[in-house]
């Protein structure tokens, strides 16, 4: 199934996005909720991601990434526009697997730890805990590799800190 742009634009296969987002959306819930999202706000922002990368399916080069990187930066900003149901049949969304739907009581200490970290090494957290090499994530912040393994030690540090606080044995 495709559906045809306008006149000179490229034909958008909507398998393909579909396939995407489906496999995607419930992992970008997630990544946001790391950030420091409350779920209700993680999925509102995924949701106007997933909006823009549709929009710009046949330019995005790497999609993941991208969507990673563009939630991040709206997450951040705080204003959000949001659109109703961007895309039909919208699959349920819950945490990946592993991380179960309802967060249990470790989870939901763990996202309040990372809400005391600043925001730039929230989202380098995220990234890491979503499988991203420093490498990788300095290549998607613009950053210096040494700088992302800088920001990385420093929230390593802080939440191991945090944890010594409450009195919890660190490795």
């Amino acid at each position: 199934m495709s559906r045809t742009r306008a006149e000179g634009e490229e034909e958008v296969d909507l398998s393909q996005f579909e396939a995407f987002y489906k496999q995607q959306m419930p992992g970008l819930v997630a990544f946001i909720m790391w950030l420091g999202a409350g779920k209700r706000d993680a999925e509102n922002i995924a949701q106007e991601t997933m909006l823009r990368a549709y929009e710009g399916w046949t330019t995005i080069e790497y999609p993941r990434a991208w969507i990673r990187v563009v939630a991040s930066r709206e997450h951040f900003r705080g204003t959000r526009s949001r659109r109703a149901d961007p895309v039909s049949n919208v699959p349920e969304i819950s945490c990946p697997a592993g991380d179960a739907g309802v967060m249990d009581q470790e989870q939901s200490r763990v996202l309040a730890l990372l809400q005391r970290l600043p925001p730039r090494q929230r989202q380098i957290i995220a990234l890491v805990y979503d499988g991203y090499t420093p490498k990788e994530i300095a290549d998607l912040l613009d950053m210096e590799p040494n700088a992302v393994r800088g920001s990385l030690h420093k929230a390593r540090q802080a939440l191991k800190a945090a944890l010594a606080q409450e009195g919890r044995q660190v490795s």
